[in-house]
């Protein structure tokens, strides 16, 4: 058992604490013999401090009736004294940690006497050592303890299990003032206490005690937010130690570049990502001091890219779009909206994974606008394309003159890659070229006027479209 060494003191007569007997009681005393030898002490930190006295009586003693246990921690304060009756042990409770106490017992006959003291006996109560929890990787608790200064420890031992009070498991810390103990299951509380031990392997009582809760394992996921962002979410920590959470993601593994703090909060949306990049997320837990454990869950994340969409004509009035494949792990499929009005999309169709649609049945003349987005397996969209606006062609506007002599003006709708003819009969069986087109480039309106058209009675006119074929 730990001891702290014991000082030599005079005799009780040296000490402050006796007052001065009566030569007839001191006689009286001496005749009874009350010679009292404290045999054994024991201390062990509780709260406040708690020390055990014993002592074995002088067999040759008569009419000894009871003991009286006297303290006191400085000569300036008054002597403390407590009557134990006929017991030979006392324990005394609420000492102040780290304060020297002085003791000695007397004994008192049936008149109420007391002789004189025994020898002394000098205590330093133990500091209480505060052992601080630190989060340690994969399940493990990391514990601290400020070495005490009252005895003569050469080691120390961690005791801990899962039920207070009842270790399961020792480790020897040796000289170290710290331990990481590992392989502790997620979402249990632990409790935790060290005890020092001497040269002679003889181990204290324990020093400091403390509850600890290993955080659970965070299960990562995420889903798409619209404007290429994320949603993580993940379960709730069990444990009374877990405050909140920090998330932290980078576009390099595990060298994040940003740091959110979600407070308890279980899930949180990442905005402003960049399109086509692949982001790296991780989840750590932190508690009331603020102290971070280690990343509970990590995953990779690709944001949707931009969709790049093109058009060309296709038969029967419609249009087909075309777009490159969006990289990354999370597009499972494409969405197409479109309408007359920019910005404001009446039609929505999923073509799945497919990267090119095509539309019929569209209105000659009428100007369409389309966008695309990626989404992901929760069908979370990621940005938009660039709008693209379609004018379809197949409709072909005449326009008289305001006067006569004045050219009929032929408007159309004419679409890149392709070149058109305007042909013109007055019979509508002999057809003639009267203007060719050169290869558009874009789609919009063009005009042309036929300034010889005051030179017929009637004339008809048509449009033929061509596909450029040159390479």
């Amino acid at each position: 058992m730990l001891q702290p060494p014991l000082p030599t003191y005079g005799t009780p007569a040296d000490w402050p604490l006796w007052p001065v007997l009566p030569f007839s009681i001191v006689q009286w005393a001496r005749r009874l013999a009350l010679s009292l030898v404290l045999l054994l002490f024991s201390a062990a930190a509780a709260a406040g401090g708690t020390i055990t006295l014993a002592w074995d009586p002088d067999p040759n003693a008569n009419n000894v009736q009871g003991y009286v246990v006297i303290y006191q921690s400085n000569g300036t304060e008054p002597p403390s004294t407590i009557d134990v009756g006929d017991s030979t042990s006392a324990t005394i409770t609420e000492l102040v940690p780290g304060q020297t106490y002085y003791f000695s017992v007397a004994a008192y006959d049936a008149n109420g006497v007391m002789g004189p003291p025994s020898g002394g006996l000098a205590y330093l109560v133990p500091a209480i050592v505060t052992l601080t929890p630190g989060t340690a990787p994969d399940g493990s608790a990391s514990i601290a303890w400020n070495p005490p200064t009252d005895i003569d420890a050469q080691g120390y031992l961690v005791s801990y299990g899962t039920t207070n009070g009842q270790p399961s498991f020792t480790v020897d810390a040796g000289a170290a003032t710290s331990l990481i103990i590992t392989n502790l299951a997620s979402a249990q509380t632990y409790f935790f206490s060290v005890a020092a031990y001497d040269t002679n392997g003889a181990v204290g009582p324990p020093l400091g005690e403390l509850s600890y809760s290993v955080p659970g394992i965070v299960m990562l996921t995420s889903e798409a937010a619209p404007g290429g962002g994320v949603t993580l979410v993940w379960d709730q920590v069990p444990g009374l130690d877990v405050q909140g959470y920090t998330v932290s993601y980078g576009t390099t593994i595990g060298q994040p570049s940003f740091t959110l703090d979600a407070g308890p909060a279980t899930s949180i949306t990442i905005t402003s990502l960049d399109p086509g990049q692949t982001y790296y997320f991780s989840v750590a837990p932190y508690d009331t001091d603020a102290v971070a454990g280690p990343p509970l869950g990590e995953l990779s994340y690709s944001v949707p890219g931009i969709v790049t969409l093109t058009s060309k004509a296709a038969p029967g009035g419609g249009v087909t779009l075309a777009w490159d494949q969006v990289p990354g792990p999370n597009v499972q499929g494409y969405t197409v909206f479109y309408g007359t009005i920019s910005g404001m999309p009446t039609n929505v169709t999923d073509v799945g994974i497919d990267t090119s649609v095509t539309f019929t049945n569209l209105n000659p003349g009428q100007t369409y606008y389309f966008s695309v987005v990626a989404y992901d397996s929760h069908y979370t969209p990621g940005p938009p394309s660039a709008g693209l606006a379609y004018l379809i062609p197949g409709l072909v506007r005449l326009t008289p003159g305001a006067s006569a002599g004045d050219p009929v003006n032929i408007s159309f709708p004419v679409v890149p890659a392709c070149w058109y003819e305007i042909q013109a009969s007055e019979d509508l069986t002999q057809w003639d070229a009267i203007w060719t087109t050169p290869v558009y480039q874009f789609n919009n309106w063009v005009v042309f006027s036929d300034f010889d058209s005051p030179y017929f009675s009637q004339r008809f006119y048509r449009v033929v479209s061509h596909q450029d074929d040159s390479p």
